[in-house]
């Protein structure tokens, strides 16, 4: 459906993830920022797990095979088709021998391309997201075809969605760990007051955290014991240095964690391009627990975000093809 003309960074088909496998050293993986996969499934109405195409970068240009329609959501690119501007969160049609090109990413880090049907990729260990690091898929290169996985659908209009904020939080909600009381109150407070900097050293697998000032240490951490940790543990190095861990993390390790950002928080903490300030705090895990479930009603009715898209008639170039006038009204004095 879709030739891979160029591309950068380090781009990848997508779905929700895999579970089950985490007692085999193996991660959940799956989109970094899975809002945007709910979003571009209600665009194309299909499933939240089909394949997408995870942009991490400055996107890419595509050449179009076949006639089809896409949706594009994550974090806003400057998107055309034959160099005529696409509007972001929103289904478009494409033709055969349309150039889709995307590029800047303005207010995040992972983008996302949906195809109607999804994208066709190997599905390992139940799941089609590639994990390179772990010898699971690859990255996306020049000259890849991107193929669909479902040749028929019945026909769908345009849509236009109302995303889920998540482009400007700066605080993060916080659970407790198994090893928080290993840290003393003194040191939980410092944290909480620190404002920390994203740094650029991140990736699919943890954000990296500066600050001014000493480390957040325990006592006796060497003696720790390995043990799981999952995406939104916040992990402390020897130095004290706080890594935020994401969707490709590793299922097991010493290092201890302070807490952990509750689940529907984690895409907004994955999007944050470097150098922007955020600090944490931690609330009581039945409160976590009464998002998280508001957060499962809310992706239930998705679809309510979606609306008509509104076209500018001054780039309409089927303006004609409308019924602008439907009557006429005399009116006499």
């Amino acid at each position: 459906m879709l030739e891979v003309m160029s591309i950068l960074g380090f781009s990848s088909f997508q779905d929700m993830g895999r579970s089950g496998f985490r007692s085999l050293g193996l991660s959940r993986s799956g989109a970094a920022d899975y809002y945007a996969m709910a979003e571009g499934a209600a665009l194309l109405d299909q499933s939240p797990n089909s394949t997408a195409l995870e942009l991490i970068g400055n996107g890419g240009t595509f050449n179009v095979l076949e006639d089809c329609m896409v949706a594009l959501t994550g974090a806003t690119m400057l998107a055309s088709a034959d160099q005529k501007p696409l509007a972001w969160n929103a289904s478009h049609y494409l033709y055969k021998g349309n150039r889709l090109n995307l590029t800047t990413q303005q207010n995040g880090r992972y983008s996302y391309l949906h195809l109607r049907g999804g994208f066709k990729a190997p599905k390992i260990f139940n799941s089609c997201s590639a994990q390179p690091v772990a010898g699971i898929g690859e990255y996306t290169r020049p000259k890849d075809i991107l193929a669909q996985l479902e040749n028929k659908q019945d026909p769908i209009e345009c849509q236009k969605i109302e995303p889920f904020n998540r482009f400007d939080l700066t605080t993060f909600r916080l659970v407790e760990s198994f090893q928080t009381k290993l840290f003393n109150q003194e040191t939980i407070k410092r944290f909480i007051d620190t404002e920390f900097s994203i740094d650029n050293q991140s990736s699919r697998g943890g954000v990296k955290l500066t600050h001014t000032g000493s480390g957040f240490s325990t006592s006796n951490q060497l003696k720790i014991l390995s043990d799981v940790i999952v995406p939104g543990d916040i992990q402390m190095t020897g130095s004290g240095q706080p890594f935020v861990l994401l969707a490709d993390c590793q299922t097991m390790g010493g290092y201890p964690r302070i807490g952990c950002i509750i689940p529907p928080d984690l895409p907004a903490i994955a999007q944050l391009k470097p150098n922007k300030k955020v600090k944490f705090k931690f609330i009581a895990r039945e409160e976590a627990n009464r998002i998280v479930a508001e957060e499962a009603k809310s992706l239930e009715l998705i679809k309510w975000r979606c609306s008509a898209p509104i076209r500018d008639p001054e780039k309409m170039e089927d303006l004609l093809d409308f019924n602008l006038i439907d009557g006429a009204v005399w009116a006499k004095n």
